[in-house]
């Protein structure tokens, strides 16, 4: 991958790179690789990051809005998973990244091997699962590497941003139990059991 031709430091030269970046890009897919050099830019630079957007839900992981486009087309949000905490295994029907701010995470990525005819069941193997630590950046796109679960496996909080290219909430998603085969369908931001 080539450097980044721009610095960004700050959410505003971020999101004013992603513009240009959607608008210049055909492929949708080819997204989030040319904007993951700026978000491993934007997330050494920590003190961007109001503390508002950084404190912990006990209850569940916390997901905090921190840009949207009003056509929907670019959703910028920070996560902070305590301890323990973490996602169902879930798609996003779009394509996105996340990066890790602080601390890590586990990300365990799937594939479907059924044949995809019935929308209420899915059959998943684990094609990848690693550490995501401060300073790295995960890509997701449809249909190949939207399959995935992130964990906080780790005895300190970690913040993430996350990134992605339309409002989560406005797209049929679907929630994968791995054991069972069931699928559920979601709409909304922050996957949901």
């Amino acid at each position: 991958m080539t450097e980044p031709k721009a610095i960004v430091s700050d959410l505003e030269s971020f999101v004013a790179i992603a513009k240009q970046v959607i608008a210049d890009t055909r492929d949708k897919k080819a997204i989030p690789g040319k904007l993951k050099p700026y978000l491993e830019q934007l997330i050494r630079h920590r003190e961007w990051l109001d503390e508002r957007f950084r404190q912990p839900n006990p209850d569940a992981f916390a997901v905090y809005t921190l840009h949207q486009e009003p056509d929907d087309s670019l959703l910028i949000m920070s996560a902070v998973f305590l301890p323990g905490q973490g996602t169902p295994v879930h798609d996003h029907a779009v394509w996105g990244l996340y990066g890790v701010m602080e601390n890590q995470t586990e990300d365990t990525r799937y594939e479907r091997i059924d044949d995809r005819s019935r929308p209420d069941y899915a059959e998943l193997r684990v094609v990848d699962r690693r550490l995501v630590r401060q300073g790295e950046v995960m890509i997701s796109y449809p249909p190949d590497q939207d399959i995935h679960r992130v964990v906080n496996t780790s005895d300190k909080p970690t913040l993430e941003i996350h990134v992605y290219g339309a409002d989560l909430s406005k797209l049929r998603r679907r929630v994968y139990d791995p054991q069972t085969g069931r699928v559920k369908v979601i709409q909304a931001r922050v996957p949901v059991n």
